[in-house]
């Protein structure tokens, strides 16, 4: 495998590395909102915070993965 398909690997594991945790978080948030019944106001609260985090992870993700490249570099 060339260098440069094995940095792109290692980048694309990180990302998902980073990403997998904040779905869990959101999921888990989203479910527990169900439980409480999203009619009431901590599960309307608890429900727009998971689905929040959901929405925002792709991006945190490449962040956060940018970071840690030029972190790395210098």
């Amino acid at each position: 495998m060339s260098g440069r398909k094995k940095r792109e690997k290692e980048i694309f594991k990180l990302f998902f590395s980073y990403q997998i945790p904040f779905f869990i978080i959101g999921i888990a948030l989203i479910i527990f909102s169900v439980f409480l019944n999203v009619e009431t106001s901590l599960g309307m609260f608890l429900f727009i915070i998971g689905a929040v985090i959901i929405v925002i992870a792709p991006p945190l993700s490449i962040y956060l993965v940018k970071r840690k490249i030029s972190k790395d570099k210098t």
